[in-house]
């Protein structure tokens, strides 16, 4: 008997909760961004009389539900304790590891992708009268491997990029990035909750090609580093953590100016630093290097005879953290990301440039078709 009723009283209390999350989420507006999340939300949909009949309206309602619903940030967070503690060392693609690292699913690839970017680089060194550097960064779980959650499935990622500095030093100079990454793996060189490296685990990386090149390497230590705190990543924002460590910027403020060339746009927009410093005010704080995703971008500094003259960077994320150092030692970085550049070997080219560097993370040159799209 009491059973039952401890029963009823149960169904009674969730009814209630349900039916006031249910009224308020309807009661309350909308809103088409989460800051605490980084992401954009559904909207209401149109309702039409052939969506409804094919179910259109129906999937879109139910995503604008699960978006605009009441207090869902909050609900997110007691989803994320109730899955720690059923042990669940995963959500949404995201890894939970050791000491609040969170490491991006990737066990994966295709290899007609891989094969696809490496002959599009082969080509493009071929036909092109300049030396050609390359450099291949591991992601986190790599040079983490001890962070990594038990059992996480993983790609052998040194042994791949082993194999392609090998093939590609035919027709260019590979850096090899991932040792040093390696063995600086007990000091802070990835963001906890986002995929990209540090601001130190990228001048470690740029201390390799000034060694390669012949560059005197800016020292880290040398000058005064800001730093940027509460900083909550991509897969936070994926991963929903409850227990999340959030993460610190560092950065160097070098003194720059920056041009930037939109895709679809006839206009360019200057400014006079490389940095978006209000980004760093937000919850997108990555987003400060380099003024957030840029297609094509070029970075000036005043004219100094010991600087090479220019560089140009082909990258992926990875590239905006590492591009502030390379204005110590070059008087112009044109930087262009692969991933959002709409352009073609030949507009490549035919740009001024001293140095070209490719600089990719190893799971975007084999998921993405980021440079065999160049051809």
């Amino acid at each position: 008997m009491f059973s039952k009723i401890r029963e009823s009283f149960l169904f009674i209390i969730i009814a209630c909760i349900v039916l006031a999350v249910s009224v308020m989420t309807m009661i309350i507006p909308a809103t088409d961004y989460s800051e605490a999340y980084d992401e954009s939300l559904s909207a209401l949909p149109e309702w039409s009389f052939d969506s409804f009949l094919t179910g259109y309206y129906l999937k879109r309602y139910e995503q604008y539900l699960n978006d605009q619903i009441w207090l869902r940030d909050d609900l997110l967070q007691v989803k994320s304790f109730i899955e720690f503690l059923f042990l669940r060392t995963e959500s949404h693609g995201v890894a939970y590891g050791e000491d609040h690292f969170m490491f991006s699913r990737f066990y994966s690839f295709s290899p007609e992708t891989l094969r696809a970017n490496l002959d599009a680089i082969d080509l493009f060194a071929y036909n092109t009268m300049s030396e050609i550097s390359v450099m291949l960064v591991p992601s986190a779980s790599y040079p983490l491997v001890d962070y990594l959650p038990g059992n996480m499935p993983v790609i052998d990622q040194s042994y791949y990029i082993n194999e392609i500095n090998n093939y590609l030093s035919n027709t260019t100079t590979p850096i090899n990035v991932k040792d040093v990454l390696a063995i600086n793996a007990d000091k802070y060189i990835y963001y906890r909750t986002d995929p990209n490296w540090t601001t130190y685990g990228a001048w470690l990386a740029y201390s390799q090609l000034t060694a390669t090149r012949n560059l005197k390497s800016f020292k880290y230590d040398s000058a005064s580093k800001i730093k940027v705190s509460n900083f909550y990543g991509n897969n936070y924002s994926k991963s929903k953590a409850f227990n999340v460590q959030p993460d610190t910027i560092e950065y160097f403020d070098f003194p720059a100016t920056m041009t930037a060339y939109p895709n679809d746009a006839a206009y360019t927009i200057a400014y006079d630093s490389m940095y978006d410093y209000a980004a760093f005010e937000t919850s997108d704080k990555y987003a400060a290097f380099l003024h957030g995703v840029q297609p094509y971008a070029v970075i000036k500094t005043e004219p100094d005879s010991t600087k090479k003259g220019t560089v140009t960077v082909l990258c992926d994320s990875f590239g905006y953290s590492f591009i502030p150092f390379l204005t110590q030692n070059y008087n112009e970085v044109i930087m262009i990301d692969l991933r959002y550049y709409e352009g073609s070997f030949d507009d490549i080219r035919n740009t001024r440039f001293d140095d070209i560097l490719i600089l990719l993370g190893f799971e975007t040159l084999c998921t993405e078709n980021a440079i065999a799209n160049l051809k």
